[in-house]
């Protein structure tokens, strides 16, 4: 079980790495397109004014919450980093994030997807484990 859970965790940050870069590279291009909706704001559209530096301290926390962590399990700490880091870089190129999807009203981006879907793993993680 445990060897399961390092590859799993290995894999889905190498994939929330190209996750990452795509939704970079489908920001940037939809973006330019106009085909997105600029979010300035964080979850839900909450504007702080402090986006930036809350998500910087935050993926800052997450990657030295990862090092520290001697357990497999810290690649989806890395993960929800790096992920948020894509998110980050788009923030500060054009002050906000590009949300391109759209299911309900609601607005997203594939990044945000990802966190999404790592957070219901990360939840079946701790039930198995109960």
């Amino acid at each position: 079980a445990a060897a399961m859970l390092v590859v799993c965790a290995s894999m889905i940050f190498a994939i929330s790495a190209v996750i990452s870069f795509l939704n970079i590279v489908l920001s940037l291009f939809l973006y330019s397109s106009g085909l997105c909706i600029l979010n300035p704001g964080v979850a839900f559209g909450v504007n702080t004014g402090l986006e930036v530096l809350i998500s910087t301290v935050l993926i800052i926390f997450l990657v030295i919450l990862g090092i520290k962590r001697k357990r497999k399990d810290r690649y989806l700490l890395f993960s929800f980093s790096i992920l948020g880091l894509s998110n980050l870089i788009v923030r500060v190129i054009y002050d906000g994030v590009c949300d391109y999807i759209s299911l309900f009203g609601l607005f997203f981006n594939l990044a945000d997807v990802f966190i999404v879907l790592v957070c219901i793993y990360i939840f079946y993680l701790l039930i198995k484990n109960r």
